[in-house]
């Protein structure tokens, strides 16, 4: 009998070892996949290390938007991370703006170091300005909430040289009377079980809840805090980097330690007291916690002179929650009013096209001159297409306004193949026709590739011609040809869910009705496949039953290759899954992100 107790008490203890994730002694990191299929948060993800006296503790962030533009760097609160912002990025994006969103350590993907202790206000500040630092981030526009105020405005006035301006929400820098080192909040250590969130009592019912709450459950204070009603999706969101208390030393000693830095404090008001470069005040009218806060801000900090200051109306302490559209609309108006941003080099992208095959015009197959017109549209807007709908089936679309374009995109049209200044100027190649290959095309294409260029081939564009396939194409592209084809349901197993090409996308993809070429003969060995169909039939003839490759990608150089089976019928590429994996694979062959691009198909999917 003690035999088996000792053998269950082991089971737990590996069972419970299995289920978390600790690094090492004292720190531990949230598994993955807590964070699958998280809806709207898509984003590649980023790691950044930074020192402690733990070691090194790995820091995530977001990085989208174009790398050549301004930074605007979103500071979460607590107990939130940077899934709160997924909903003002894209249009930050959109506006030509790169966007960086940092998890605080002890937060979201971010390291978590289990003692409170670790987590003091200057290890966070101190954190964040070795982040800052390090990714060297210059003239950056500053949104800061909650503790991201507290840490955010402590880095501006450390480096102040390296901020254009500042957006301050819900924000706050304690520094009243007294010395560095008071921890509020000591009076409440037991656990209570009747412990109930009252955000209407202000801060001190938030600190006592945090305090004596056996369970910290992150989206009730996350609901408590916001107007709105968010989805069970989103509420588990917000718990998905807490597992159980042994992730949650963060949030639940955050609240303890707003004046623990009085003193420090006051020294960096200095600082901001003399910042005159535009500061704006975006409060909300239905936070009890830092109500009244603003006129702080716009009274002591000259900046603040003259600015347009919001109350956001309708809005709880999360206003990124309840008004992430008005949110991101202020912080473009004041960037585009404060000074005329620096030009932006466009993306140059090619759409290779040739004269329609397989039937007549209408029948919807292989229509190379009508794709080029609709994605030149999509891409390019009206200076790259005459066009009135984006869609190659379905009808138009009710609000053709969203069809202007990408801002920072220059689309080109080309015709049977790229001529010599496509190769010169083209950031990506984008081919759906069929390429007949030649010995001076292939050395043109590896020539391109190896400078940086970029190609994307869509239904393998289409076959590589002539016959037989050529080793040397599938040396430059990846893949050389294929042996057999078949017409019928197309079923896509999603291989690479952290890649960025396939991030937030189904396991699984069904296209209605399309053509599928395999098996890729030759394939180079250092092809990633990111998507698979079962083939096991073939026209005249049956293959072994195998998961052939449908996308994958390839580098060549300092090039980028993304290849696509799919796209033998016009209805596939009215697929919005089907059209966001090629959106994503011209950024990810670009070394663009993937986000301007998923705004553009967000548009195209209402």
């Amino acid at each position: 009998m003690k035999l088996l107790i000792s053998l269950i008490l082991i089971a737990l203890c590996f069972a419970s070892n299995a289920l978390s994730e600790e690094i090492r002694p004292g720190v531990f990191r949230t598994p993955d996949e807590h964070f699958e299929n998280l809806k709207d948060y898509s984003f590649a993800p980023h790691y950044l290390e930074v020192d402690s006296q733990l070691g090194k503790l790995r820091m995530y962030y977001i990085d989208v938007g174009p790398r050549a533009a301004d930074p605007i760097l979103l500071m979460h609160g607590e107990p939130s991370w940077s899934y709160l912002y997924r909903n003002m990025i894209p249009p930050l994006v959109a506006a030509g703006h790169r966007v960086i969103a940092p998890d605080l350590i002890g937060f979201g993907k971010s390291d978590k170091p289990v003692k409170r202790t670790d987590h003091s206000y200057q290890n966070h500040v101190d954190w964040v300005m070795q982040f800052v630092s390090e990714l060297d981030l210059k003239n950056i526009t500053l949104f800061c909430q909650d503790w991201g105020s507290l840490i955010g405005l402590r880095i501006v006035a450390g480096a102040p040289h390296r901020f254009a301006r500042v957006v301050a929400g819900n924000a706050a820098l304690p520094a009243g009377r007294g010395d560095d080192g008071i921890v509020i909040g000591g009076q409440w250590t037991q656990p209570d079980p009747k412990a109930e969130l009252r955000f209407e009592e202000g801060f001190m019912g938030w600190l006592k809840y945090s305090q004596t709450v056996p369970k910290f459950d992150c989206g009730i204070v996350l609901q408590a805090a916001t107007l709105r009603k968010l989805t069970g999706a989103e509420l588990d969101a917000y718990r998905a980097p807490f597992p159980d208390e042994r992730y949650a030393a963060g949030p639940r000693v955050m609240p303890t330690l707003v004046k623990s830095q009085m003193a420090t404090n006051r020294k960096a008001w200095k600082v901001l007291s003399e910042f005159d470069k535009p500061f704006l005040t975006t409060f909300s009218d239905s936070d009890p916690v830092t109500s009244g806060g603003e006129k702080v801000f716009q009274k002591r900090i000259p900046g603040a002179r003259g600015q347009p200051h919001t109350i956001i109306k309708y809005a709880g302490h999360f206003l990124q929650e309840d008004a992430s559209e008005q949110l991101a609309t202020l912080i473009n108006d004041l960037i585009a009013s404060d000074a005329e941003q620096p030009s932006i080099e466009k993306l140059h992208v090619v759409l290779l096209a040739d004269e329609k095959d397989h039937g007549p015009a209408g029948n919807g197959l292989h229509d190379y001159p009508l794709w080029q017109k609709r994605w030149a549209l999509l891409l390019g807007g009206e200076e790259a297409s005459k066009e009135k709908q984006v869609n190659r089936v379905k009808p138009p679309e009710k609000n053709k306004d969203d069809y202007k374009g990408m801002p920072h995109v220059q689309v080109t049209c080309a015709w049977h193949w790229p001529s010599k200044k496509h190769f010169q100027t083209a950031d990506v190649i984008v081919a759906y026709c069929y390429l007949k290959w030649t010995d001076e095309r292939v050395v043109q294409v590896r020539r391109y590739l190896e400078g940086g260029g970029g190609l994307v081939l869509i239904h393998s564009a289409t076959w590589t011609r002539p016959k037989p396939v050529r080793s040397d194409v599938a040396e430059v592209v990846g893949v050389g040809g294929f042996e057999l084809f078949r017409h019928g349901v197309v079923q896509l197993e999603m291989l690479a869910p952290e890649h960025p090409i396939c991030a937030g996308l189904p396991e699984t993809i069904v296209l209605a009705n399309d053509e599928t070429y395999w098996p890729p003969t030759p394939i180079m060995e250092s092809v990633t496949v990111l998507a698979t169909s079962v083939e096991d039939k073939a026209k005249k003839r049956s293959t072994p039953r195998a998961a052939q490759p449908m996308f994958w990608c390839y580098e060549l150089g300092e090039g980028r290759v993304f290849g696509c089976v799919p796209g033998h019928s016009a209805k596939t590429f009215d697929n919005l899954l089907f059209r966001k994996l090629l959106f994503r694979g011209i950024a990810w062959t670009t070394g663009e992100n993937q986000l301007p691009f998923d705004e553009v198909f967000s548009k195209t999917e209402k």
